[in-house]
Formats: structure tokens, sequence, C-alpha cells
């Protein structure tokens, strides 16, 4: 058996213990012999070893834990691809559709509509170009941003100015009705981000804010 022991030097070590009987001539037991080994190195490597498994079955533990978490991300990721690879191509089929359909519309009866019948149709195709032209930006703006490679510069901006140059190159009618008002103000930003923001507020603002939109550039307020 395995017990412990003090040295002369009064260093307590660990020993393994093994005690035989002596045995008389008739078989009789007539006393008892002992042999104590010194395993303290190893008890030591028994204690370092069984450490360094349950280390090592942390560590598994805690990668396991981690992989599952990943590929929980991972699954979400797939799915959030997904559903933006759809949301994408129902916002490109639009005004695809609507430049083939121009297009093919005037290269079919194109004698049959005068000057400014003509001039509305090109006018409608420039439009929805402008806006697939977008489309394309945003993805771009997005997949730069994704990989870290979006550089934004930090410049002052007249917000105001911004909204104004937005809103004169949007081609649509609805977007030349939309009211401006307010005075210059002036934020430190990248300014053809802010012009992308701008753009997408008022696109959607007129596609689902109803008839009347307005845009109001104001200060502030504090608190």
């Amino acid at each position: 058996y395995d017990t412990t022991r003090l040295t002369k030097t009064g260093q307590r070590i660990d020993v393994s213990l093994t005690v035989s009987p002596i045995l008389g001539r008739q078989g009789e037991p007539i006393g008892a012999s002992s042999i104590a080994r010194d395993v303290t190195d190893r008890k030591r490597l028994e204690a370092e070893s069984k450490k360094l498994n349950e280390e090592l079955e942390r560590r598994v533990e805690q990668r396991t834990a981690e992989l599952a978490e990943a590929n929980r991300r991972l699954e979400g990721l797939v799915a959030s691809k997904t559903d933006f690879v759809a949301s994408v191509s129902h916002e490109l089929r639009t005004p695809l559709t609507s430049v083939i359909g121009f297009a093919e519309l005037l290269m079919d009866s194109s004698a049959e509509f005068d000057r400014a019948q003509r001039l509305d149709l090109l006018a409608a195709i420039a439009d929805q170009g402008y806006e697939l032209a977008n489309i394309v930006e945003d993805l771009l703006v997005a997949a730069r941003s994704e990989i870290g490679d979006l550089n934004v510069s930090k410049v002052s901006v007249n917000l105001r100015a911004q909204t104004a140059q937005v809103m004169e190159s949007m081609r649509n009618e609805e977007a030349r009705a939309v009211a401006l008002s307010g005075e210059a103000q002036f934020v430190i930003a990248d300014p053809q981000r802010v012009r992308q923001v701008l753009r997408n507020l008022v696109t959607n603002a007129i596609r689902y804010g109803g008839a009347h939109i307005a845009v109001s550039v104001d200060e502030p307020v504090d608190g």
C-alpha cells in the first residue's frame, strides 16, 4: 500500500510499503518484513499527468463549445446570405424588367411614338438605370465593408447641400416633388457615404411614406 514517511532530514516522501510475513520452520508466522520504496517521483508524474489530462479535457470541451457556436453562427450567416440574395434579386429584377421593357418597346414600335414620347421612354430607362446603379453601389459598399476594405474620409460636410445634390440627381418625378427646407448644417463625415445614406432615406420615404414627403435639415437639439 502507499503511504508517506519522513526522512531523516524531515522531508516527507511518498513510499510504497510491502509487508511480508516471516515464517518459522513449521510455517508458523514468527515475524514480518517490510520493504519501503520511494515513489515520490512516480506520484509526482502521476499528478502531473492527471493535471495535464484534466487541462486537455477542459480545452477539448472549450474548443467543442467554440466550434458549436461557430457552426451556429455559420448557419445563421448562410441563412442571412440566402435572404440577402433573395432580397437583392427582387430589388434588381424590378428596374431590370423596366429597362428591358421600355427598350424593347422603343425598338419594336419606335415609329409609332412622336419625339416627346420617345424622350419620355428614354427618361424612364435612364431613371431605372440610375436605380440599378444605386443598388450596385450599395452592394459594393456592403461587400467592401464586410472585408474591411471600405475607405471612409472625415471632412466637413454641408448636410443641406448634400441633400440638395442627392435630390437633384434623382431623376424621377416623385423625388423632384420632395420639399427641402432648413439651413446649412455642417458635420464631420464622408461625403460619399452621406449621399448614399440620404439617397436611401429619400428613396424609402418616396416608396413607403405616402403622397407628401418633406426633408428638413435642422440643427440637432441637445439632450
